[in-house]
Protein backbone atom coordinates (compact mmCIF):
# COMPACT_ATOMS: atom_id res chain seq x y z
CA UNK A 1 0.00 0.00 0.00
CA UNK A 2 2.85 2.36 0.81
CA UNK A 3 4.33 1.82 -2.67
CA UNK A 4 0.96 2.68 -4.29
CA UNK A 5 0.77 5.93 -2.26
CA UNK A 6 4.23 6.99 -3.42
CA UNK A 7 3.22 6.35 -7.04
CA UNK A 8 0.09 8.46 -6.56
CA UNK A 9 2.19 11.22 -4.97
CA UNK A 10 4.57 11.13 -7.95
CA UNK A 11 1.66 11.48 -10.41
CA UNK A 12 0.21 14.30 -8.31
CA UNK A 13 3.57 16.13 -8.32
CA UNK A 14 3.89 15.66 -12.10
CA UNK A 15 0.37 16.95 -12.55
CA UNK A 16 1.16 20.03 -10.47
CA UNK A 17 4.33 20.71 -12.49
CA UNK A 18 2.43 20.42 -15.76
CA UNK A 19 -0.35 22.68 -14.47
CA UNK A 20 2.15 25.34 -13.40
CA UNK A 21 3.81 25.20 -16.84
CA UNK A 22 0.40 25.69 -18.47
CA UNK A 23 -0.68 28.60 -16.30
CA UNK A 24 2.76 30.21 -16.58
CA UNK A 25 2.59 30.14 -20.37
CA UNK A 26 -0.80 31.82 -20.76
CA UNK A 27 -3.97 32.89 -19.02
CA UNK A 28 -6.04 29.81 -18.30
CA UNK A 29 -9.44 29.15 -16.79
CA UNK A 30 -10.04 26.28 -14.38
CA UNK A 31 -12.13 24.49 -17.00
CA UNK A 32 -9.46 24.86 -19.69
CA UNK A 33 -6.76 23.66 -17.28
CA UNK A 34 -8.90 20.71 -16.23
CA UNK A 35 -9.45 19.80 -19.88
CA UNK A 36 -5.72 19.93 -20.66
CA UNK A 37 -4.63 18.00 -17.58
CA UNK A 38 -7.34 15.37 -17.98
CA UNK A 39 -5.72 14.29 -21.25
CA UNK A 40 -2.86 12.81 -19.24
CA UNK A 41 -4.06 12.43 -15.66
CA UNK A 42 -7.13 11.08 -13.92
CA UNK A 43 -9.99 13.41 -13.10
CA UNK A 44 -9.30 12.98 -9.37
CA UNK A 45 -5.64 13.98 -9.81
CA UNK A 46 -6.65 16.97 -11.93
CA UNK A 47 -9.20 18.23 -9.43
CA UNK A 48 -6.76 17.77 -6.55
CA UNK A 49 -4.12 19.69 -8.49
CA UNK A 50 -6.49 22.57 -9.27
CA UNK A 51 -7.61 22.74 -5.66
CA UNK A 52 -3.97 22.78 -4.54
CA UNK A 53 -3.15 25.58 -7.00
CA UNK A 54 -6.16 27.66 -5.93
CA UNK A 55 -5.45 27.21 -2.23
CA UNK A 56 -1.83 28.27 -2.71
CA UNK A 57 -2.59 31.33 -4.84
CA UNK A 58 -1.29 30.02 -8.16
CA UNK A 59 -4.69 29.99 -9.87
CA UNK A 60 -7.15 32.87 -9.56
CA UNK A 61 -9.76 32.78 -12.32
CA UNK A 62 -11.29 36.17 -11.59
CA UNK A 63 -7.92 37.91 -11.70
CA UNK A 64 -6.91 36.01 -14.82
CA UNK A 65 -10.13 36.90 -16.70
CA UNK A 66 -9.84 40.56 -15.67
CA UNK A 67 -6.22 40.80 -16.81
CA UNK A 68 -7.02 39.14 -20.11
CA UNK A 69 -9.94 41.51 -20.70
CA UNK A 70 -7.77 44.48 -19.77
CA UNK A 71 -5.22 43.47 -22.39
CA UNK A 72 -7.95 43.32 -25.04
CA UNK A 73 -9.02 46.83 -24.08
CA UNK A 74 -5.57 48.42 -23.78
CA UNK A 75 -3.83 46.81 -26.72
CA UNK A 76 -6.59 46.00 -29.19
CA UNK A 77 -9.42 48.40 -28.25
CA UNK A 78 -11.95 45.60 -28.18
CA UNK A 79 -15.52 46.00 -26.99
CA UNK A 80 -17.54 44.01 -24.46
CA UNK A 81 -19.02 41.51 -26.93
CA UNK A 82 -15.59 40.61 -28.30
CA UNK A 83 -14.15 40.18 -24.80
CA UNK A 84 -17.19 38.16 -23.66
CA UNK A 85 -16.74 35.79 -26.63
CA UNK A 86 -12.98 35.48 -26.04
CA UNK A 87 -13.43 34.61 -22.35
CA UNK A 88 -16.09 32.03 -23.18
CA UNK A 89 -13.76 30.45 -25.74
CA UNK A 90 -11.16 30.14 -22.99
CA UNK A 91 -13.78 28.23 -20.97
CA UNK A 92 -14.25 30.75 -18.18
CA UNK A 93 -17.38 30.24 -16.11
CA UNK A 94 -20.31 32.44 -17.21
CA UNK A 95 -20.52 34.30 -13.89
CA UNK A 96 -16.83 35.15 -14.09
CA UNK A 97 -17.28 36.37 -17.67
CA UNK A 98 -20.17 38.66 -16.75
CA UNK A 99 -18.46 39.97 -13.60
CA UNK A 100 -15.32 40.69 -15.62
CA UNK A 101 -17.24 42.59 -18.30
CA UNK A 102 -19.04 44.62 -15.64
CA UNK A 103 -15.80 45.50 -13.84
CA UNK A 104 -13.90 46.30 -17.04
CA UNK A 105 -16.48 48.65 -18.46
CA UNK A 106 -17.14 50.29 -15.13
CA UNK A 107 -13.50 51.42 -15.20
CA UNK A 108 -13.46 52.29 -18.93
CA UNK A 109 -16.90 53.16 -20.31
CA UNK A 110 -17.69 51.49 -23.62
CA UNK A 111 -18.41 54.81 -25.37
CA UNK A 112 -14.98 56.22 -24.40
CA UNK A 113 -13.24 53.15 -25.76
CA UNK A 114 -15.32 53.20 -28.95
CA UNK A 115 -14.44 56.87 -29.48
CA UNK A 116 -10.72 56.05 -29.23
CA UNK A 117 -11.20 53.36 -31.89
CA UNK A 118 -13.06 55.77 -34.18
CA UNK A 119 -10.40 58.44 -33.79
CA UNK A 120 -7.68 55.98 -34.76
CA UNK A 121 -9.62 54.51 -37.67
CA UNK A 122 -10.94 57.81 -39.10
CA UNK A 123 -7.82 58.67 -41.11
CA UNK A 124 -7.87 55.22 -42.72
CA UNK A 125 -11.52 55.73 -43.60
CA UNK A 126 -10.77 59.15 -45.11
CA UNK A 127 -8.02 57.65 -47.27
CA UNK A 128 -10.26 54.79 -48.37
CA UNK A 129 -13.04 57.09 -49.53
CA UNK A 130 -10.95 60.13 -50.57
CA UNK A 131 -11.82 60.02 -54.29
CA UNK A 132 -15.51 59.46 -53.53
CA UNK A 133 -17.43 62.72 -53.23
CA UNK A 134 -20.90 61.16 -53.33
CA UNK A 135 -22.13 60.55 -49.79
CA UNK A 136 -18.54 60.84 -48.51
CA UNK A 137 -19.34 61.16 -44.80
CA UNK A 138 -22.17 58.65 -45.02
CA UNK A 139 -19.76 56.03 -46.41
CA UNK A 140 -17.21 56.83 -43.73
CA UNK A 141 -19.93 56.59 -41.08
CA UNK A 142 -21.02 53.13 -42.28
CA UNK A 143 -17.38 52.02 -42.49
CA UNK A 144 -16.67 53.12 -38.91
CA UNK A 145 -19.88 51.57 -37.53
CA UNK A 146 -19.07 48.21 -39.15
CA UNK A 147 -15.53 48.45 -37.79
CA UNK A 148 -16.81 49.02 -34.24
CA UNK A 149 -19.34 46.19 -34.49
CA UNK A 150 -16.59 43.78 -35.62
CA UNK A 151 -14.59 44.82 -32.57
CA UNK A 152 -17.40 43.88 -30.21
CA UNK A 153 -19.19 47.13 -29.49
CA UNK A 154 -22.96 47.19 -29.15
CA UNK A 155 -25.05 48.64 -31.96
CA UNK A 156 -26.37 51.60 -29.97
CA UNK A 157 -22.86 52.62 -28.90
CA UNK A 158 -21.61 52.31 -32.50
CA UNK A 159 -24.39 54.54 -33.81
CA UNK A 160 -24.08 57.13 -31.05
CA UNK A 161 -20.29 57.43 -31.08
CA UNK A 162 -19.88 57.51 -34.86
CA UNK A 163 -22.74 59.96 -35.40
CA UNK A 164 -21.37 62.32 -32.71
CA UNK A 165 -17.83 62.01 -34.09
CA UNK A 166 -18.89 62.74 -37.67
CA UNK A 167 -21.04 65.68 -36.52
CA UNK A 168 -18.15 67.17 -34.50
CA UNK A 169 -15.79 66.63 -37.45
CA UNK A 170 -18.19 68.43 -39.80
CA UNK A 171 -18.42 71.31 -37.32
CA UNK A 172 -14.66 71.80 -37.43
CA UNK A 173 -14.57 72.09 -41.24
Amino acid sequence: MKNNDSIQDAYFNECIKKAIRIISAHDTSVNALLKKLNQTYTLEQCKSTILFLQNNGYLNEEKCAFELGSVYIRKANKGPEFIRKALREKLFDETIVENTITRLFKETPEAVLALKCVQKKFSAAEKKFSGNTDNYYEKISVFLKVFLERNGFTQDICDKVVDEFIASHLDTL
